[in-house]
């Protein structure tokens, strides 16, 4: 009779279990408006490049933001109208011994700001953003926008996939699609938040004649240029409070160059870059009146 009772226990503990692991967990902002989400931001770029017949040169670039999401307000479709401000506070580089003394001189981007004014769902998609220039803009666009999480409008459990499209814009050219992958792969506990683990990864490649375009400056008779985006990384996304606790990304850029000059000097260059950048959740507090 022990062993029944025991067995009846154990069944009904793995049911209760495996229950709650179905039912799942249903991921969304919860941003409070009148509050401003701080954050500090790590990034460390390893740019190599040079033409194919000659050595690589390399630069090594380490760069700290801090970053601050304002919460304007929150309509009744659940759209939150932010502001998204960055300030760099520290910038650093350091050069192979073969890179050029003569061009090892560059700005310093310390105290540089950039602001965006951004409208986005619950669920986190956006729909819109504008930048101080249409420069600013479409580098949003290009760095940020693709793996920002879109919550599905659902409970998931881990193992679920989802996808998310973004088109930027180039000039006259078709909006190029971005896809970026999703899924929630478990549960962790950072900075004593019980987070949602989320992964994602995208991949693009793009292909232009820039011969006849603004960039090409030095007269070249023929300039083919591709460069191929490798996004990856974790989203650590405190459920109960609904907010980013954590970001971890790696992006690899692939560029290449078919160059023919103005002497007519067929030349191939490339470029392998690649920037790791976290982002973490250092305090909350109110808006300044």
């Amino acid at each position: 009779m022990r062993i029944k009772r025991v067995t009846i226990f154990l069944f009904f503990v793995t049911f209760s279990c495996t229950q709650k692991s179905e039912e799942g967990v249903q991921l969304a902002f919860k941003y409070e408006p009148g509050m401003a989400y701080k954050y500090e931001m790590t990034d460390v770029v390893v740019d190599k490049f040079g033409n194919q017949e000659t050595d690589t040169m390399s630069v090594n670039v380490f760069q700290d933001q801090s970053i601050t999401i304002a919460v304007a307000e929150k309509n009744k479709d659940d759209v939150y109208d932010l502001i998204s401000s960055m300030i760099v506070t520290n910038d650093s580089a350091v050069y192979s011994e073969n890179f050029p003394k003569e061009k090892r001189e560059r700005k310093s981007m310390v105290g540089h700001k950039n602001r965006f004014d951004i409208k986005m769902s619950s669920n986190g998609k956006i729909f819109d953003v504008k930048g101080e220039d249409e420069k600013s803009t479409k580098f949003y666009e290009e760095a940020y926008k693709s793996n920002h999480p879109n919550f599905p409008d659902k409970k998931i459990s881990p193992g679920y996939k989802w996808n998310k499209n973004v088109y930027i814009n180039y000039g006259d050219d078709a909006p190029f699609r971005v896809t970026t992958k999703f899924k929630l792969i478990g549960f962790e506990t950072v900075e004593n938040e019980h987070c949602a683990v989320v992964s994602f990864r995208s991949r693009a490649k793009r292909d232009s004649d820039l011969t006849n375009s603004e960039y090409n400056k030095n007269g070249y008779q023929k300039w083919l240029w591709s460069i191929e985006t490798i996004s990856n990384g974790k989203i650590y996304f405190s459920s109960k409070k609904g907010y980013l606790i954590l970001k971890k990304r790696l992006m690899v850029f692939n560029s290449k160059s078919e160059i023919i000059d103005k002497e007519g000097k067929k030349r191939n260059t490339y470029s392998v870059k690649h920037d790791q950048e976290t982002i973490r959740l250092t305090g909350i507090d109110k808006l300044e009146n």
